[in-house]
C-alpha cells in the first residue's frame, strides 16, 4: 500500500511539473509580439477584441504562476501588471493619444524581462517534469532563487 501511495504521489508531482512546463512555454509564446504590434493591431476594426483575448491568456497564465508556489508568484504578478499596461495602451490608442512611446517602452521592458527569464528557465530545465516540479514549487531551489534575484535586479533598474 505504501509503494502504491508513493507512486501516486510521484505521478501527481510529475503531472504538476508538466503543467508548469506548459505554462512557461505558453507564456513565452503569448509574449512573442513586441508592444508596437499591439499598438498597430488596436487601430484595426477588431483590434480591441484581439488584445482582450491576449490579455485573458496572460491573466490565466499569471494565475497559474501564482499557484505554483516558490518564487514563481513574481512572474504571475509581472504578467498581471503587463496585462494592465496593455489595457492602458488600448485606452490611450482609443482616445487618440499621439505619444504612447513611454507606455510602449514600459510594456517592452516587462515583456522582455518575463520572456528572457522564462526562456532561460525553459532551457535550463529541459524535458524532465520532476525537475520542473522540484525547481518551480520549492522557494529554496536554484531556479526559484534565480527568479527572485533577476526580479530584484529588474525592479531596481525600474527605480533608476
Amino acid at each position: 500500500m505504501n509503494f502504491y501511495q508513493y507512486q501516486k504521489n510521484l505521478d501527481f508531482q510529475q503531472s504538476l511539473g508538466a503543467s508548469f512546463q506548459n505554462t512557461v512555454r505558453k507564456t513565452i509564446f503569448h509574449l512573442d509580439d513586441p508592444a508596437g504590434f499591439w499598438q498597430e493591431e488596436l487601430k484595426n476594426e477588431n483590434g480591441n477584441v484581439a488584445l482582450e483575448r491576449h490579455r485573458g491568456k496572460l491573466e490565466a497564465n499569471a494565475d497559474k504562476f501564482n499557484a505554483m508556489g516558490g518564487n514563481m508568484g513574481v512572474m504571475g504578478d509581472q504578467l498581471h501588471y503587463l496585462s494592465k499596461l496593455y489595457w492602458n495602451l488600448a485606452i490611450a490608442v482609443s482616445s487618440g493619444a499621439e505619444n504612447t512611446r513611454e507606455l510602449n517602452e514600459q510594456i517592452e521592458g516587462h515583456r522582455s524581462f518575463i520572456t528572457e527569464a522564462l526562456k532561460e528557465t525553459n532551457d535550463h530545465l529541459g524535458e524532465d517534469e520532476m525537475l520542473w516540479f522540484n525547481e518551480l514549487s520549492n522557494p529554496d531551489s536554484q531556479t526559484s532563487k534565480q527568479f527572485w534575484e533577476e526580479f530584484k535586479a529588474f525592479e531596481s533598474g525600474l527605480e533608476n
